[in-house]
């Protein structure tokens, strides 16, 4: 989906079969990705659930709301290095993290209110299971593209050198 995204966003044509072929030649960067998001997903997802086992009761709340802005962040550290992901020449998931973590650092307005938008939406959408299930990754697949393209075009604006 992300690179569908930036093959729509940059205007190239393609055939629903790009689609399969996408999926064919990425399938294993796709797994590099995911032996890295869905493990610290999982371990931030059990620490909000049972991270008070091992906690004083007046720790609890502070410790959730840190894992919940730990979560936060990963969600948009995901948003960005996904797009960052098929906008690099070399496909790398630890440089895309690394990008992701230095587009989001530079960019703390932009980042909060990508997330309070992204997190809104996601939140209403669940509303609607099957629009969520079918529109929901192409979604977010767009947003992260365009958000990136942003901050990138901004960053280039930034550096020109005014005439």
């Amino acid at each position: 989906l992300a690179e569908m995204a930036q093959r729509v966003q940059t205007r190239d044509s393609f055939t629903p079969g790009d689609y399969l072929a996408a999926i064919r030649r990425n399938f294993g960067l796709g797994w590099r990705w995911g032996a890295i998001a869905f493990p610290v997903t999982l371990v931030l997802l059990v620490d909000y659930q049972y991270g008070d086992v091992l906690l004083a009761p007046a720790l609890v709340m502070p410790a959730r709301l840190f894992v919940v802005a730990a979560l936060l962040l990963w969600a948009l550290l995901q948003l960005y290095a996904l797009a960052l992901l098929f906008a690099q020449e070399q496909p790398r998931v630890g440089q895309a993290l690394h990008n992701a973590a230095v587009m989001a650092l530079k960019n703390p307005h932009f980042s909060l209110t990508l997330v309070l938008i992204a997190g809104l939406l996601f939140g209403l959408s669940l509303l609607l299971i099957v629009v969520n299930f079918l529109l929901g990754p192409m979604f977010f697949a767009f947003l992260g593209r365009r958000a990136v393209m942003d901050r990138v075009a901004a960053w280039r604006a930034e550096s020109q050198p005014i005439p």
